[in-house]
């Protein structure tokens, strides 16, 4: 461009003068336009043709690029700027004598983000479908520069006014799922297929990383790549919208205002959707909360717990579905009055007494949903093993003449099944007090010994948390509670561990009853259960039997042909030292060298057995060793804190294995579950 003018103001001073520049970016072509990038900077150079060169110096150029950064004084510039946007670049032209000329030639440049902020919004087919189906998925996938992380997407339908399942705080309500709504849903299926209603939506994102090639071209690389540069993430995912109603829903995607930096909310109509009547109802659930596989088997379910007890709530829900598994709540509720629900407890073969209540709360306004939300009792006094509960609903309705559907199998415990007595807990506080009051006029007084004083202390058969009880164990037991870290109660472990200067535990405010399990289960399985004594090792002689050397718990004597059963218990007895040797039998099976038959005698012996016997070289092992039958006796317990001779200890010593006690739904997880569902009785109306 050619000069376009040239005047002096009125001091002589300064001239204005108007000159073109050229503006060039990272490959070298004459554009305005570039990226937020380091490596794609533009170029800027003054033209100094056309007889521009007789008014300036071609030595002195200041360039200012409008973003707030330096000027920089060089004929040809070159910069890169950090954030996108429009930039007014100026050119400040000098003279020869160093006079400035103002209000130079200017041009706007516009730089945005190699990876720009934005959505994009698909779905293969049309979106239609019938109540409660989640099908026909919306795909969504988002772009965003590296300077803004991960925004949030926001998603909403024109449902959001009378029906959204967020929007009327069905989220916050314990049972809103069971309430007809409208909702965008996602799928999980990390470890199982699982459905979730959402009114944000996650992506899975990938990072983008690009690079300058050899010919000045950016190309995706790898993260690895040492030139590599972090442009921005792409991430992408499908989400379903479901609802309860029929009709024609708008449906929206967009980033959350404020996400985006320097943008507002870019929500763009994504798709709408028309909702059809199900006619397809022939199936019923039943779990403990109402939450159940939708359209899909393998997902998160909600059972009814494996152990229960008589006398104790069992909470669950029926919930009508169609044939491809997904609730339908555009429909009246169930009730157990008159044909619409039918319940009974079987185990297939036998039906048992249940006694079944109905229990809505919050839910007790509707008058659509299509389930039935209770909790039945038993008063079984022996356990009903792997029974279910059966649910047969009939309603008038051309389409869908019945349904019917079970629960999981459960076991209904009686209520006393898993209870465990301390060390002083056995305690009689009735007899205790008839002993105490010799004289007739209180002996005699049978109401107040028997019915007041034992109702308020307890008897020998009340419960471990019972006033007496509970005083006597924490005397008998004063020092241990509080001293001993293995068997301490939770309170004093806490305060155990401030005094050595250790983390305190986390602790929390629980009712006495469960406040005493806490302490007691808190304690190992091996100081609870205490030890078996060895007696039944104890091999002192003490005779002669027949002719035979023999000892306590020492049985008949083993020649070379006598028969060892793998299992069997034998002693070796060391005829010069007189040491005893327990030895297991299984070994021999396992040698290198085994037995011919799995039935073996002593004169099939090697050194390949694994038992701990001198060779004695060449000589018989008969001739260095007696051998003789263990004899089977049981040990007493010792130093165990359960008492497990208190009768109200209805677990024993040998029912429960380490992992059989620890273990999810083991026996003491279910000692907890007994307590809260018979003593708490949490789940109340």
């Amino acid at each position: 461009m050619s000069l376009s003018s040239l005047q002096l103001d009125q001091s002589g001073e300064f001239d204005l003068l108007y000159n073109f520049f050229y503006v060039r970016d990272y490959t070298g072509t004459e554009t305005y336009e570039s990226y937020a990038l380091p490596f794609t900077p533009l170029t800027f150079a003054p033209n100094l043709e056309d007889g521009i060169a007789d008014f300036i110096s071609n030595k002195r150029v200041v360039w200012d690029f409008g973003d707030g950064s330096s000027t920089v004084e060089t004929v040809t510039a070159q910069h890169a700027f950090d954030k996108p946007g429009r930039y007014k670049v100026t050119c400040y032209l000098y003279n020869e004598k160093g006079t400035g000329y103002a209000d130079t030639f200017h041009s706007k440049v516009d730089i945005k983000d190699f990876v720009e902020d934005k959505l994009v919004i698909s779905s293969n087919n049309a979106i239609a479908h019938n109540t409660g189906e989640i099908i026909d998925p919306i795909t969504v996938e988002r772009y965003n520069s590296f300077r803004v992380g991960t925004p949030t997407i926001v998603a909403h339908s024109s449902a959001a006014d009378d029906n959204d399942f967020f929007s009327n705080g069905y989220a916050d309500e314990t049972y809103g799922h069971l309430k007809p709504s409208s909702s965008f849903v996602q799928i999980l299926t990390s470890s199982a297929i699982e459905t979730l209603d959402v009114n944000t939506v996650t992506t899975i994102d990938t990072p983008i990383y690009i690079k300058l090639d050899t010919n000045n071209q950016i190309v995706y690389t790898d993260k690895n790549d040492t030139d590599a540069f972090y442009a921005g993430l792409t991430g992408t995912s499908d989400v379903y919208f479901r609802s309860d109603f029929t009709g024609t829903y708008n449906l929206l995607f967009g980033f959350e205002q404020g996400s985006i930096v320097d943008n507002t909310n870019t929500t763009t109509y994504g798709a709408s959707a028309v909702i059809g009547e199900s006619n397809t109802y022939a199936n019923l659930t039943v779990t403990s909360n109402g939450i159940d596989s939708e359209g899909y088997d393998g997902s998160v379910i909600f059972d009814i717990g494996k152990t229960k007890f008589a006398g104790s709530k069992i909470s669950f829900v029926v919930k009508v579905k169609d044939d491809y598994d997904n609730t339908q709540k555009n429909m009246p509720l169930l009730s157990t009055v008159g044909a619409s629900l039918d319940l009974s407890l079987t185990d297939g073969t036998t039906s048992y007494d249940v006694e079944i209540s109905s229990n809505f709360q919050e839910l007790s306004t509707l008058d659509k949903g299509g389930f039935y939300k209770g909790y039945f009792t038993t008063s079984n006094t022996t356990t009903l093993e792997n029974v279910y509960l059966s649910a047969f609903s009939q309603i008038s309705d051309s389409f869908r003449p019945f349904h019917q559907g079970v629960s999981n199998t459960f076991t209904i415990y009686p209520s006393s099944f898993y209870t465990v007595s301390k060390q002083g807990e056995q305690i009689d506080f009735k007899d205790a007090f008839k002993e105490i009051a010799i004289q007739p006029l209180f002996s005699d007084a049978k109401v107040l010994m028997s019915d007041f004083i034992g109702s308020v202390f307890g008897d020998l058969s009340a419960t471990q948390d019972s006033v007496g009880k509970a005083t006597y164990e924490k005397i008998q037991n004063f020092f241990d509670n509080n001293s001993t870290i293995d068997e301490s109660n939770i309170d004093q472990l806490d305060s155990l561990l401030q005094l050595l200067d250790l983390p305190e535990l986390n602790k929390y405010s629980l009712p006495p009853k469960l406040s005493r399990l806490m302490d007691l289960l808190s304690i190992s399985r091996s100081k609870l259960f205490g030890r078996r004594n060895r007696n039944n090792t104890h091999y002192q002689s003490y005779g002669y039997v027949d002719n035979e050397y023999y000892g306590e718990n020492l049985g008949d004597a083993l020649s070379a042909g006598s028969l060892i059963t793998p299992g069997d218990s034998i002693v070796a007895h060391e005829k010069y030292s007189g040491e005893f040797i327990t030895l297991n039998t299984n070994l021999p099976l396992s040698a290198s060298t085994p037995p011919s038959t799995s039935v073996y005698s002593l004169s099939d012996y090697n050194s390949t057995w694994g038992w701990p016997l001198l060779s004695g070289g060449s000589r018989d092992i008969l001739d260095i060793y007696n051998f003789y039958h263990q004899t089977e006796t049981v040990g007493d317990i010792n130093d165990s804190i359960i008492d497990w001779t208190d009768p109200n200890t209805t677990i024993s010593y040998t029912m429960t294995s380490y992992e059989d006690w620890s273990k999810n739904d083991g026996t003491m997880s279910n000692i907890f579950a007994q307590s809260l569902y018979e003593g708490l009785d949490l789940f109340e109306d």
